[in-house]
């Protein structure tokens, strides 16, 4: 299963979790400047980690193909890992960076009720999703596989 988000791979980058903050932006009682905030980051996403993500994939495909080579030496096994390693160290710091960004803009008290719900998700929401997901047509979102990600995006925050 793909993750997306700021916790990991997929087509949306940061965009869908920060979307989903916007979307209870009533609930969280996120201002208009806090609002905009989180649009301008939602908006750098793509750029910040996309490069990330195909050097990662890069990485992954390179490190497949020698695994699958019968000729492969084990020092080139441990370099093609070792770039898989630092390119998803890079992927996971530039997402780092984004939840920072995000965090700075929420307050104490917006983080607690974003963790609330996350709570409230993993009680209610979590098993019937993972009953789903177990048998490949769902992510732990609900969507479809492949489109989501693991968790709710307000406790990555």
């Amino acid at each position: 299963m793909h993750r997306q988000g700021l916790g990991g791979h997929g087509r949306g980058g940061a965009g869908l979790s920060i979307e989903r903050l916007l979307v209870q932006a009533e609930e969280l009682g996120l201002s208009a400047e806090q609002q905009t905030k989180l649009r301008d980051i939602r908006k750098q996403s793509p750029g910040a980690l996309m490069p990330k993500r195909q050097a990662v994939e890069e990485a992954r495909l390179a490190f497949q193909d020698l695994m699958a080579e019968e000729k492969s030496s084990a020092a080139d096994l441990e370099r093609a890992h070792g770039k898989l390693v630092e390119a998803r160290t890079a992927l996971q710091a530039a997402q780092f960076r984004l939840r920072m960004q995000v965090r700075d803009v929420l307050t104490p008290e917006q983080r607690a009720k974003m963790r609330d719900k996350a709570a409230d998700w993993r009680r209610e929401g979590a098993p019937r999703m993972m009953r789903q997901q177990r048998f490949g047509a769902f992510d732990f979102e609900g969507n479809e596989e492949g489109d989501g990600e693991e968790g709710p995006a307000f406790e990555r925050f």
